[in-house]
């Protein structure tokens, strides 16, 4: 299982989402889920969001020669919204001991 960060433009705002799921196309579809009923988008706007990923053709696309990181948008009214999507590394706890972290995530000298 993977975790997948959301970074979104839209109407001056950014906002970040981190989903949990086993491929990019089931968290890209959970993110839809999740935005178009948020506070950030008008009724109309989820609505068209929840339309455009339910449609098999719809799909990030890939960033070429940055592996791991995706975009995709659409025009929802007269306002434009950017997705990035980056497939993100979660640290654990083991991981920071072996490149000197504690666990507030500051350096820790041996």
């Amino acid at each position: 299982m993977g975790t997948y960060t959301f970074v979104v433009q839209y109407k001056g705002g950014i906002y970040i989402e981190q989903i949990k799921s086993n491929t990019l196309l089931r968290a890209f579809r959970q993110w839809g889920e999740i935005f178009s009923y948020s506070e950030y988008i008008s009724e109309e706007g989820g609505l068209i969001i929840r339309e455009t990923i339910k449609d098999s053709y719809t799909r990030p696309y890939s960033i070429d020669e940055i592996p791991n990181v995706w975009f995709w948008s659409c025009l929802i009214s007269r306002d434009k919204l950017i997705l990035h999507i980056i497939k993100t590394v979660v640290r654990t706890n083991k991981l920071k001991e072996l490149i000197g972290l504690n666990r507030n995530g500051k350096e820790s000298i041996k």
